[in-house]
């Protein structure tokens, strides 16, 4: 028996056209040592950084869904600069929001920071 949730996030990515990151040009991940804080301090980090956007006149949206692609050891995890022992948590779309957008680009490697 499929996972329920993941059984739907399935049935979405077969939809023609669909795009779980809304063609936003920045994804911010969070991620941590798994403990019992770990998810409500991201969720407030996360919050912080949406209401910082939206001052900034930039589009947000908190999500978790990419979390799933970038659990566990894999070569996606690494590429993002996850380190080992963390785990990710929740992230952050960025963008212009409605009918503006950033010109088309390529993706640049960045570097993750990120404290203890």
């Amino acid at each position: 028996m499929k996972n329920s949730g993941v059984e739907f996030l399935m049935k979405r990515a077969a939809i023609p056209a669909y795009s779980p990151l809304y063609d936003a040009p920045v994804l911010l991940m969070l991620s941590s040592q798994p403990d019992l804080y770990a998810q409500a301090n991201a969720a407030c980090a996360a919050t912080c950084m949406t209401i910082a956007a939206t001052g900034l006149g930039l589009g947000s949206c908190y999500v978790t869904t990419p979390t799933l692609a970038l659990d566990g050891e894999n070569d996606l995890s690494k590429r993002a600069g996850i380190t080992e022992g963390n785990v990710p948590i929740c992230g952050v779309l960025l963008g212009y929001a409605g009918e503006e957008s950033f010109p088309p680009t390529e993706r640049m490697e960045i570097p993750v920071n990120y404290v203890k």
